[in-house]
């Protein structure tokens, strides 16, 4: 009777353990799904006012082969790289260029920061820190939004605009 006792003993906590569910893998940070691979811009949309009109521009459309193939890989360490892809604007230009990123959370949502001089690839011609807004990030789409002056086709000056960015992992 005591083997019977062990044995059912046995059964009883296999069932339990195979009855349990199994932890879910742990979700990934918000800085481990930057990091995880390579983003490329997919989307551009500039919104401004000229004379008093507002207005949104498809700036995508605007840019060129050679600024369409660039990515962006976040680094640990701070540490961001623009790839210029296949094509490059200027056969001199450097392939790489390297910047630095941090994220971080405030009560309004999350701010990506990135400095240095990676996004003159795209035509954006500030070169000190921006402050990105996130918009969404998730494992394959990364939108942020930023105010900066910009020079449209067709006008002569630089409009203050919100730049809403969408890229999308690779």
């Amino acid at each position: 009777m005591r083997n019977y006792s062990s044995l059912i003993f046995l059964f009883i906590l296999t069932l339990v353990m195979a009855g349990c569910e199994k932890d879910k893998d742990a979700e990934p940070t918000k800085e481990e799904l930057l990091m995880a691979k390579n983003w490329k811009i997919t989307a551009v949309k500039i919104n401004g006012t000229v004379n008093g009109t507002a207005g949104e521009v498809d700036y995508y459309n605007y840019l060129i082969a050679c600024q369409t193939d660039n990515f962006l890989k976040f680094n640990t360490g701070g540490v961001v790289v623009v790839d210029e892809g296949a094509a490059k604007c200027a056969p001199t230009a450097p392939q790489t260029t390297q910047g630095t990123w941090s994220l971080k959370e405030n009560a309004t949502g999350d701010i990506l920061t990135i400095g240095g001089n990676i996004l003159l690839s795209y035509g954006l011609v500030k070169t000190s820190d921006r402050d990105l807004t996130v918009v969404t990030l998730n494992n394959q789409t990364l939108r942020v939004t930023f105010n900066e002056s910009v020079t449209l086709p067709g006008f002569p000056i630089a409009i203050p605009a919100t730049i809403d960015l969408t890229l999308t992992a690779q």
